[in-house]
Formats: C-alpha cells, structure tokens, sequence
C-alpha cells in the first residue's frame, strides 16, 4: 500500500501537522509506505519527515514535474490544501480522501464566529454573507498581517469535496457542518482520532498546582480569556501557556496589566510538550471558536489529566461534564475560574476525573481503534 498524505504545511507546527506524522508512523508499521506532499514548511521539520519514504515541497516542484515523481498511489489523503490546481490534479488520478480538521473550506473566516460581537455562526457558506462576514480579510502570519480573502475560492473548494471518495471527519459536529454545506452525508466517515496511552502518573508531590494551556495564541483559542479568569482564581496555583501566535503581544500586555507574572509562565513553542503534560494537574481549553474536535483536551487524557473547557463546537463530544472533567458556557470567564477553583480544592476528585479520561483513550481513542476504521475504508475503495 503506497499512500500520499498532503498538507499546507509539512514540519511540525499544529494539531493538524502532529496528526499527520502519528498517522505516517502507524502507517509504516502496517509495512504501508508514505509519501507526502506539502505546499510549505514550517520552522520546526527535525525529524518529521522521518517515517516518509519520499517528501516533496509544492514551494519547489512543479505539478508537471510532480506527475513523474508521484506513481503508483494506491490512496491520497489530503489534510489542508489551498491550491485549487493540485487538489484537481490529485482528483484526476487518485482516489482521494479528505480528512477535514477545521472551518477553513466553508468559512473565509476560519473560524466560524462573527468579528467584533465575537458569537459562533451557524451559518452555511453563501457569498454574500460571507463576504459581508469576512470583510475580504483575514490575519495572516508573516510580514503582512492580512491577506485579501477569496469567496470564489471556497466555492470552487466546496464542489471539490464532493467529488472526493469519502471525507473523514473527527465529531458528529463537524458531520452536521458538512451536511449543512451540502456535502452528502454518504461520504462522510468519522473516524476518531488516537493517541498513545501513557503510563498511568503516580501521585505527584505536594506543590503549587500546575495548569496548563497548550495550543496556538490565537483570539479563537481565548488565551485573553484564559487570562481574565486567571484574576478571579482565589486557589494557589500556576498556569503555563505553552504556544506562540498573533495573539502572543496582546497576551503579554494582559499579564503585565494584571500583575500576574507570577502566577502564568509563557513558555511559546516547544519541541517536546510531554513534560509539560506530566508537570501538570488539569488542562485548560478557553476556546471561543467553535472547535471542530479539540485535540489538545483527548491529549491531555492520554497523561490522566482532567479538563476544563469552554462549552463549544465538538467538545461535548470527549469531554463528559463531571466525569473527565467539566464543560463551562462559552464565554462564561466567572464560571470559568469558579470551576478552576473547584477543581483545585479536590484533588481526589482531579485524580478520579483524570483516570476516567485516561482509561478512555485504550477504549476509544486507541491506534487499534483508528487502524480498524480506517482499513475498512480503504477497503470500500476495491469494491
């Protein structure tokens, strides 16, 4: 089996790009052999590309020359893709598989909430609206912090998945998403993402409690709510923000206005986050955009740790209110640091929430669980 996974970034950069490299390693464990194809690469690529056979960079080949290095696919599985003429190409040779992490085909925004009021859209695609939604411009990273906006390339992206084999979705959330786009439910396959149970974590040592957020800083991912809430906990403790993004300079202002130095350490980027996870006590996900599934919180299962997250998108899906953790009213930062606080007085309770995450990942969050699904995908492709 020969399989083209694709992405916008390759190296080491989000959620999206850390799926990726398990999916490629449990691929190469079946004796299945990797190849991929990445428009860009991120900063950090040391040792991502190591259970690929062959990479290939869309910044430094051609689609002519790609033809000739690319052969005998059996199966494409496409991640992120922006380039209307290479996802075309892929259609008109392989079978294609679309493994959908986000908004971005249907909302021009990204993120699926409104600008400025800052409330989740429910909302199909439409040109108009969206236009009208968008502005015609959303942040960018690099030097120039925006970018003008396609809408006719979302409508050309849409008509694309529908022409794909079958579309691989994470939450019934995301199904309902697609559905609404006009996607045919037939074609839509959940298949629930999986990580590595890690030994269960003995007792940890009488300290300061230790929070932790992990993701990009963002106004999607509500470190700036974070924050806020971090004012009202009344408990000791200390929170560590691992991530970098746009939003980085405003988070800094936010600590200093508030005097919370002492209590909220920016770590940014880091290239092993498993010692975090085994410092910590709970996790932390103050999102305000609709989360399509929320990875970092089943991650944090994988260490036996508890979660406290805003109400949103599909975490209702993993995060079971008062089992393996509590789910707080989108924006509700009060509620928020209430919970925190809550969680903070019990320990047994944190211990008690955190073994029921972490026997859900054997149970249901397992590379065993994932394989089976997916080889009965890519079954349905001979019949």
């Amino acid at each position: 089996m020969k399989i083209l996974s694709v992405n916008t970034k390759g190296g080491f950069y989000g959620g999206i790009e850390n799926t990726i490299y398990r999916m490629a390693h449990v691929f190469q464990k079946q004796g299945w052999e990797n190849i991929g194809v990445f428009e860009s690469e991120s900063n950090h690529t040391e040792g991502y590309y190591t259970p690929f056979r062959e990479v290939w960079l869309m910044d430094d080949i051609s689609l002519y020359d790609l033809r000739a290095k690319i052969k005998d696919v059996d199966v494409v599985i496409i991640h992120k893709i922006t380039q209307t003429r290479l996802f075309d190409f892929l259609l008109d040779r392989y079978p294609v598989i679309l493994m959908i992490h986000d908004h971005d085909y249907y909302c021009p925004r990204k993120f699926k909430y409104f600008p400025f009021i800052h409330t989740n859209c429910t909302r199909p695609f439409h040109p108009v609206f969206c236009t009208l939604c968008s502005g015609m411009l959303n942040r960018h990273p690099g030097k120039i912090p925006v970018r003008p906006i396609s809408i006719l390339k979302n409508l050309k992206m849409l008509r694309r998945i529908r022409d794909v084999y079958r579309v691989i979705i994470l939450s019934e959330f995301m199904r309902k998403n697609l559905i609404l786009n006009q996607i045919p439910p037939d074609h839509i396959v959940k298949i629930y993402p999986f990580l590595e149970q890690k030994d269960y974590p003995p007792k940890k040592e009488r300290r300061t409690p230790e929070l932790l957020f992990m993701g990009r800083i963002i106004p999607a991912k509500g470190v700036d709510l974070l924050v806020e809430a971090m004012r009202q906990v009344q408990s000791p403790c200390h929170l560590t923000i691992v991530g970098t993004g746009s939003d980085l300079p405003h988070i800094k202002n936010l600590i200093d206005k508030y005097n919370l130095r002492s209590r909220i350490t920016l770590a940014g980027w880091v290239k092993d986050p498993e010692k975090y996870y085994q410092k910590a006590d709970m996790v932390l996900i103050p999102s305000r955009w609709q989360e399509p599934f929320g990875l970092a919180g089943v991650e944090a299962f994988s260490y036996g740790l508890p979660v406290i997250a805003f109400d949103v998108g599909g975490i209702h899906e993993w995060l079971i209110d008062h089992c393996n953790g509590y789910r707080v009213p989108p924006n509700d930062v009060s509620s928020f640091a209430s919970t925190i606080d809550e969680l903070l007085r019990n320990p047994g309770l944190r211990r008690q929430m955190g073994h029921a995450g972490w026997e859900s990942i054997g149970n249901i969050y397992s590379e065993d669980a994932f394989l089976k699904r997916f080889k009965m995908l890519i079954e349905g492709l001979h019949e």
